[in-house]
């Protein structure tokens, strides 16, 4: 490998850790990287005293409640949908 300042390094393994950046980084190197981006929405609710004791999932609105200290996060589960970066209509009706 070869910095931008010239110095070069020659070592037995690399770490690329750009996220979905990586597959482009990697064909740039002549290196297949599998990867698939997961999307989900979620909503921190914010609340003082008792809240939920146990994370709720329903899996028919395909949704989760979990608690977080003073927090219950509101989530709906993960789509694969590669780069697009558009928000799914049927996640957030979900919301």
């Amino acid at each position: 490998m070869k910095t931008s300042d010239g110095e070069v390094f020659k070592l037995d393994k690399y770490v690329i850790s750009a996220g979905m950046g990586s597959p482009s980084i990697g064909k740039a190197l002549g290196i297949h990287i599998p990867l698939l981006a997961m999307k989900g929405l979620s909503i921190d609710v914010h609340h003082k005293g008792e809240g939920l004791s146990e994370t709720l999932i329903d899996a028919s609105k395909q949704a989760a409640f979990v608690r977080m200290g003073n927090i219950t996060r509101i989530t709906a589960f993960g789509d694969a949908d590669g780069n697009n970066l558009d928000i799914n209509p049927i996640r957030k009706d979900q919301i």
